[in-house]
């Protein structure tokens, strides 16, 4: 039997492949498109200071706030998805610029006061989330910073499909068998696209060799993705300090074997862009690197996760 397209419809056409069974299988293809929608507003002309919770708007009369808009649909009432967002200022200054960017569906019906106000607005059933954006960047023209959302999502030790990536990684065992992740206390996270795979262990004290028992391990880290290594990694530590709210003493390291990864200036250059630094060899030669709880972001939780009580 051949592959069959069927007729167009709607502007759609199907194709059908011929699975080697007498049947057909329809071939779907991941799509989609990719929009930069923006909106603007100018705020009032006056030199108040903001406080914390402030309500930055056109206004600062509460029945003349007017909310931006954004069409990121391609037909009404379809989905999207929001992966990142940009905020500009006019301003060149960068000093206690951050800001919470809030997502209805609708604009709110309600909102209590003007700019420079505390943000109060109704609109809890069309309320989707918020973006915390830093405008950290400044230029001659102003400045602007950028907020993502989260990159990561729960996975477990079997997730077949992050096998693909487990199999690839140089420290696979047995390739092709349906766990990738050592015994014990774990943590795995995989991207919405499963083009990243990150593991956390945490194995107790008494059955570790190396001199940083107690510490949690980065067992395992791949990325074929484009978003940065080293904002996979920082995510992939906040995750971990969400699921285990008590960090150890040691923080967490990670073992690289030089003669599997290719050459780089340094060794775990992605890591230390991360702000984790060399402390020395395993007996066995592996290079580690080391993440202090200092140095470590704030928990943040991954998707899939449930909020704690």
């Amino acid at each position: 039997m051949a592959d069959y397209t069927a007729p167009a419809f709607a502007g759609l056409t199907k194709t059908y492949r011929d699975v080697g069974d007498g049947s057909l299988a329809e071939v779907v293809a991941a799509a989609g498109i990719t929009t930069n929608p923006t909106a603007t507003f100018t705020r009032p002309a006056d030199t108040t200071a903001y406080a914390s919770g402030d309500l930055v708007a056109n206004s600062t009369t509460a029945g003349s706030v007017v909310a931006m808009t954004l069409t990121v649909g391609r037909v009404a009432g379809g989905s999207c998805m929001l992966r990142r967002c940009k905020l500009a200022t006019s301003s060149t200054s960068t000093t206690s610029a951050s800001f919470r960017l809030h997502l209805f569906r609708t604009a709110p019906a309600t909102v209590t006061n003007g700019d420079n106000g505390a943000f109060s607005v109704s609109g809890v059933a069309d309320y989707i989330g918020a973006f915390d954006i830093t405008v950290d960047r400044a230029f001659t023209d102003g400045a602007a910073g950028v907020g993502a959302t989260v990159n990561w999502a729960l996975s477990h030790r079997a997730d077949p499909r992050a096998l693909p990536l487990a199999d690839r990684h140089y420290s696979r065992q047995k390739p092709g068998s349906p766990q990738f992740v050592p015994p014990g206390r774990c943590l795995v996270l995989l991207t919405e696209d499963a083009d990243a795979l990150w593991v956390t262990s945490w194995p107790f004290a008494e059955y570790v060799k190396h001199r940083w028992a107690g510490a949690w391990v980065c067992s395992f880290f791949r990325n074929e993705g484009p978003t940065l290594s080293s904002a996979l990694i920082t995510e992939a530590v906040a995750a971990t300090r969400w699921f285990w709210p008590d960090v150890p003493p040691l923080g967490m390291v990670t073992f690289i074997n030089t003669a599997e990864v290719r050459r780089k200036r340094d060794w775990g250059r992605c890591y230390r862009k991360a702000g984790w630094r060399p402390v020395g060899h395993t007996q066995g030669g592996l290079v580690a690197l080391q993440l202090e709880p200092a140095a470590m972001p704030e928990p943040m939780m991954p998707n899939g996760g449930q909020h704690r009580l």
